[in-house]
């Protein structure tokens, strides 16, 4: 069994809405085509305003994705919300799953910033239903 880290994350964009569809295509197919290349699977969330995502895989190969977000001037006020060492993925196959923009997201994202969710196991946990109930139900994603 393999050893992943798993990171999920928050951020604010910075991205112009009039240029955020077109930036985060171009951030999707960058995404998918260097996780892959480093074993990482994950899925995206965004909205207008802010993107939410889980990331999985290798420690270096998280650990250096995560330095690039850190420093990509898309993406501000990082906050971390779950990360944690695991054994197996969630998320095989999908080097980057993304539904496109949604409202719903926006909700979520902001209960997640919410005060009293509990500790960042939790959390992840309600992160991952999250992901996997859009997935469910959102067949567009690949």
């Amino acid at each position: 069994m393999e050893t992943l880290a798993q990171w999920a994350y928050v951020s604010s964009s910075t991205i112009a809405r009039a240029d955020f569809a077109f930036e985060v295509r171009r951030i999707v197919l960058v995404s998918r085509s260097r996780n892959a290349a480093s074993l990482l699977t994950g899925a995206l969330v965004s909205s207008t305003t802010r993107f939410l995502q889980y990331l999985e895989g290798p420690p270096d190969a998280l650990a250096a994705v995560r330095a690039a977000i850190s420093a990509d001037a898309r993406h501000g006020d990082i906050v971390t919300l779950a990360e944690r060492m695991r054994g197996e993925r969630l998320f095989s196959g999908w080097s980057l799953a993304y539904g496109g923009q949604t409202q719903f997201g926006e909700r979520v994202i902001d209960q997640l910033l919410a005060t009293g969710l509990g500790d960042p196991v939790d959390r992840g946990d309600r992160m991952v239903l999250l992901f996997r109930l859009l997935c469910d139900e959102r067949r567009t994603w690949a």
